[in-house]
């Protein structure tokens, strides 16, 4: 499993910048010889900060799905999408 694999990674924070009702907290993952920088696009809604991105080693994953979910939609449609999308919350809900 998931626990198993821990293998005594600690989060360091660096530090956070709040503009407004957006924040940014840079934070890095500190295993063995290895340091994954992190940063979390936050957005303030109903009192809460929620994640809306996450930034390991410079790629976004929000960028990354858009890129995917274009390519789908040009190659099958908003609805080849869609139907991927279904089967996906499927698969999840099956497990």
């Amino acid at each position: 499993g998931r626990i198993e694999a821990y293998t005594d990674e600690r989060v360091e924070v660096l530090g956070a910048r709040v503009k407004g009702s957006r924040a940014e907290v840079s934070t890095i993952i500190v295993s063995g010889d290895v340091d994954i920088p992190i940063r979390y696009k936050m957005r303030l809604k109903g009192g809460k900060w929620l994640i809306y991105d996450v930034v390991i080693e410079e790629v976004s994953l929000i960028r990354n799905y858009r890129s995917s979910y274009r390519d789908i939609v040009k190659k099958e449609g908003i609805d080849g999408l869609l139907t991927r999308m279904d089967e996906k919350l499927a698969r999840l809900n099956a497990s």
